[in-house]
């Protein structure tokens, strides 16, 4: 993967979405404990999986950790929608288990890891640093660069919900206010190895 900075790009059409081996992920979920416990609640999700409990075992362990995670549909989703989503668990016989990033981020906490999965794994992210790459931006033009860009979204959460990982991960910061615009942060993308 080549290093992205906002030097560096140029806003292009979003790839059509392909459900095919290596697409990117179209869904990815908000967690519990709001966007600046987004990486530590992952690790925490990720934990539940360790040792590669069946789906249900995996649902059942989240929930207790996440009291407030009341229905078994949204911890599953949690688990296929962000987990697997990013590249950190899948699915294997009924059961879950981590991927080797999944095992690296779980250990580390790696913001670079996260980071990376967010790029390489998730349809939009890479559209949303570059929209931002051409300056601070309120939701509505955010929403509006994607749209023209084709992503197909007809509301704004999707848009939302990646802003909310960009923040945890520090790719992201929101301005106060009743307007309040994103901006990029000062960082630097590492090359894949």
């Amino acid at each position: 993967m080549r290093a992205w900075s906002p030097s560096s790009s140029t806003l292009r059409p979003m790839p059509a979405p392909s459900r095919g081996e290596g697409s990117k992920s179209r869904s990815l979920w908000p967690l519990p404990g709001g966007v600046d416990a987004y990486p530590d609640t992952l690790r925490v999700l990720l934990e539940q999986v360790r040792d590669g409990p069946s789906l249900q075992i995996a649902i059942d362990r989240l929930q207790e950790a996440f009291p407030q995670v009341r229905s078994r549909e949204t911890a599953r989703s949690y688990l296929t929608q962000v987990a697997c989503a990013l590249g950190f668990a899948q699915i294997r016989r009924g059961r879950l288990h981590l991927t080797p990033q999944g095992r690296t981020y779980l250990r580390t906490g790696s913001a670079t890891v996260l980071r990376r999965a967010l790029r390489e794994r998730v349809y939009g992210v890479d559209e949303i640093l570059e929209a931002l790459a051409a300056g601070p931006r309120r939701i509505g033009l955010i929403v509006s660069d994607i749209a023209n860009g084709g992503s197909g979204w007809d509301s704004n959460w999707q848009i939302r919900y990646r802003l909310r990982w960009l923040m945890g991960a520090g790719l992201v910061t929101r301005g106060d206010g009743r307007w309040p615009e994103y901006r990029l942060t000062k960082w630097q993308a590492e090359d894949s190895p």
